[in-house]
């Protein structure tokens, strides 16, 4: 997601950003498009909101400890709760930044794609764990349980 003010969605004033990272590939899509149905609300933050941690699923303050911190530090924080990569532009050079974004957003895009294969491998290395655990579990199991022919050999 690309966050920033409503003039950030200026042209002008963006440098072209998003549609640069849409040429590469990554669906964008700004803070105004979240949504706000009820349903998808709760199941995305209704555990919290249960649990008493937030008193609403648009409430940030579990995140947002001191009201008057740089937005920057708790968006910082909230993506960093979630595990999910972070990148920010800031300090670009108002004259000249094409060189310095396009720069920025291929490191961008070969960060996420190398996150994408750690992602990858993890979950292929889980599903393999799993089939590992599940036949040791089938073997331990089998020798767990009585032979009938034993039974029927002592009953004899």
């Amino acid at each position: 997601m690309l966050l920033g003010r409503p003039y950030h969605h200026d042209p002008g004033l963006n440098h072209g950003i998003a549609e640069e990272l849409q040429k590469l590939g990554y669906a964008v899509f700004s803070q105004s498009t979240l949504p706000l149905d009820e349903d998808l609300l709760d199941r995305l933050f209704g555990d919290e909101v249960r649990a008493g941690a937030i008193a609403h699923p648009l409430d940030i303050s579990d995140v947002w400890k001191i009201s008057f911190s740089p937005i920057f530090s708790v968006i910082e924080e909230i993506v960093e709760r979630s595990g999910t990569p972070f990148f920010a532009f800031k300090d670009l050079d108002e004259n000249r930044p094409a060189g310095s974004i396009k720069l920025r957003l291929e490191t961008i895009d070969y960060s996420l794609r190398r996150y994408q294969e750690r992602l990858a491998q993890r979950r292929r290395t889980e599903a393999r764990i799993g089939r590992w655990v599940g036949e040791y579990e089938r073997r331990l199991r089998a020798r767990l349980e009585p032979d009938p022919s034993a039974d029927a050999h002592r009953n004899g």
